[in-house]
Parts: C-alpha cells; structure tokens; sequence
C-alpha cells in the first residue's frame, strides 16, 4: 500500500450535510492533521513520519482523513523520496498513521513533505536531516504513571481512558500492550505523545496490565522499566455532586 490520503466527506453526506458544504470544511479537516516531529527536529536519515489525523463532527457523525488518494512524499532540491505506510493504529476519533521512506535520506539536506495532489488547508513541512542514521534507542527517565481512570457516557453507552505519564528522553511514539485480565487476551495500541502525556482508551469495567514500549522516529525501541501498570477501570461513571 502506497502513501495516500483521501478526505473523507461521505459520512457528512449521510448525516445530510450538502457535498458543497461537505468539501468546505476540508480547511477544518487539514487543522486536524497533526504531523510528527515537528519541524524544529532535525531528522535522521532513517526518519519516519508520524501523521495523527483526528476526526471533526459533521452533523451526528464524525469526519477526518484517512489513506486513500493522495501521496506522500519528501522532496530534496535534488531527490523524490516515496513515503509508505508502515502502522496504522485507528482509534475512532484518530487515526495514526507512521510512514516510512523506502531509501535512506540523504544527510545534511532540506526536505519538504508533500501530498500529491495537495491537501487544501495543510501547512507546509519541511526538516533538515543529520549526517547520520539514527541507532540509539529512547531512554525512560522514571517509570510511567497512570491518573485514576475516568468513566464518560458517550452516543454509544459508557467509554473510559486512562492518562499515562511518559517521561522519555525525546518525543515518540508509544506502543501499549493492553492485557485485559478477565479475558486473559491482549492487544496493542499505538499512541502519539502529547507533552509527556499518552491517552489510552479502553473498556470501562475491567482490569487491565498495561505494558509500554517507546518508539523514537527513527524506530529505535526502549522498553518501559519496571513491572507492568495495573489499572481497575469502574464499570460506569462517578456520580456528581
């Protein structure tokens, strides 16, 4: 699959917005597209870019951007360098997308990121990468925290989250294995850092180990220290007084 991304305009249409209506809001759409690192970073020559495009409402439903239609590349005064898709992890309200270029970039250059056709509303972005690649892995400073989870009621019933603390050495990604105890089953979550801040959604009512690995944007991996987070998550939302 190459890098491509399509506006995703149909839900606005079934919740009866006008297609007119539908394309203008693509600005909207665009402000919602957050890309990682951000371009004060200056990019190794196995860098990887990190897209977290999150899902604005439209009506009763919810519309973002998704792969599709557009690619993904960076350009160099001298070079077009492709860009694919590697991860996908889609929550919902986000999906986070990592690409990955398919030859090393060339050290000490200027590279623009670029979608063709363009993407109407983004920003430009543009890095200047090291002389090198990228081997060392992210260093933990302390061990993750978690906040008490908390309970929402949502269109579809309850949801809960848990706020985790993550102090690394450098912004990253971060991959969660998230194992449910009572069904003795995981999965994996894939989560952009906000701060030192990841956000993990999950099912109100259970009990859940949660183990974290941070992933650096050239796909260097630490391991979080020490045993992995128990979180009980309450089965509906406290009450208010």
């Amino acid at each position: 699959m190459k890098g491509r991304l399509v506006w995703s305009v149909a839900v606005a249409a079934a919740a009866g917005v006008s297609a007119s209506h539908a394309w203008a809001n693509k600005r909207d759409l665009a402000d919602q597209v957050y890309i990682y690192p951000g371009t004060e970073v200056a990019l190794p020559t196995n860098a990887r870019i990190v897209l977290d495009a999150r899902s604005v409402a439209v009506g009763d439903f919810r519309a973002g951007v998704s792969l599709d239609s557009h690619r993904s590349e960076l350009r160099s005064a001298r070079e077009r360098i492709i860009l694919h898709p590697i991860a996908t992890e889609n929550r919902g309200d986000s999906t986070i997308t990592v690409l990955a270029a398919d030859q090393p970039l060339q050290g000490a250059t200027s590279y623009q990121l670029v979608f063709d056709p363009p993407i109407a509303g983004l920003p430009q972005h543009a890095w200047t990468t090291t002389a090198s690649a990228d081997r060392q892995p992210p260093r933990w400073l302390s061990r993750p925290t978690t906040d008490p989870p908390v309970v929402q009621q949502t269109n579809g019933g309850n949801g809960a989250f848990v706020d985790i603390d993550v102090a690394v050495t450098e912004p990253a990604l971060f991959r969660v294995e998230v194992r449910a105890r009572a069904k003795r089953r995981s999965y994996h979550a894939l989560l952009v850092s906000r701060g030192r801040r990841i956000r993990l959604p999950v099912a109100p009512g259970g009990h859940y180990a949660l183990k974290l690995t941070a992933i650096d944007f050239a796909g260097n991996e630490a391991q979080a220290p020490g045993p992995p987070i128990e979180v009980a998550v309450p089965s509906r939302e406290a009450s208010k007084r």
